[in-house]
């Protein structure tokens, strides 16, 4: 309604903000095309003919990382719900007064700096775990469930992509041998029941690759977050230090042999 608008817009300005007002959605996603500078959306779920608020708020995150406020009369559960579909910082109902919605305001602010900041973690911890010459994965304790598989981690147990959902896709994946499989879910799974750090270590696990039969050696060593309902696993390829120590063994073994005939 325009009057609410300029009288929402007269009390914003009154606090400091500087406001642009949009009378429908289309207008509302032009203006914040056209407008780069803007900071934060305060926006309706009824704009009269054509696409909704939801709607609207959905293309502009779509474009642009934004924090979103609600501003409605509606109080309905239902359409409550819908706005928590996106990514929006807040639900004001109108007429709680200016003190509330910029209270509101700055609260999403704060929301968003930290989700900002939150991704720039992520991102970075990303890039660290994919380009790593360690394989990581991450997983809750409760289910099963894999949050996070980093390709090194795929590619030293010859996963292939799409096949590491859960626990048992693991085994199931990498294990080729059915006797071999079995045997390595019962003792990981029993060492990490235990919670003892020093039984989640598990050394020189022979692999054939399932795929191409390649095989590797591989170090195995998980950490739990429990207050978290996390696992961290991690993954190293020592097939070339093995190759190593079996050869000096057969030599030390023909060496030996010689010498006592």
């Amino acid at each position: 309604d325009p009057i609410i608008a300029l009288d929402e817009r007269y009390h914003l300005e009154s606090y400091g903000y500087s406001v642009l007002v949009a009378r429908d959605g289309e207008k509302a996603i032009g203006a914040f095309r056209s407008e780069p500078g803007i900071d934060i959306v305060l926006m309706d779920i009824d704009l009269g003919p054509g696409i909704d608020g939801i709607e609207a708020a959905r293309t502009m995150l779509a474009e642009r990382k934004i924090p979103v406020v609600f501003l409605s009369s509606h109080t309905e559960r239902e359409l409550v719900e819908r706005t928590e579909s996106i990514t929006s910082f807040g639900y004001v109902v109108k007429n709680s007064g200016i003190t509330v919605l910029d209270a509101s305001m700055k609260m999403a602010f704060k929301l968003f700096e930290a989700e900002r900041e939150l991704r720039k973690q992520n991102t970075v911890l990303r890039a660290v775990m994919e380009n790593a010459p360690i394989g990581f994965a991450v997983n809750t304790i409760s289910d099963g469930q894999g949050l996070l598989v980093a390709r090194k981690f795929k590619e030293l147990y010859g996963i292939p992509d799409g096949q590491t959902e859960t626990v048992d896709d693991f085994f199931e994946s990498v294990y080729v041998d059915p006797v071999q499989r079995e045997a390595m879910r019962e003792r990981v799974l029993a060492d990490m029941r235990s919670g003892d750090p020093a039984r989640m270590r598990w050394e020189d696990i022979q692999l054939r690759y399932r795929s191409t039969g390649e095989f590797k050696v591989i170090t195995a060593m998980n950490i739990p977050v429990p207050e978290h309902d996390l696992m961290v696993s991690t993954v190293q390829d020592v097939t070339e230090r093995w190759k190593a120590e079996q050869a000096l063994r057969s030599g030390e073994a023909r060496f030996r042999g010689f010498v006592e005939h």
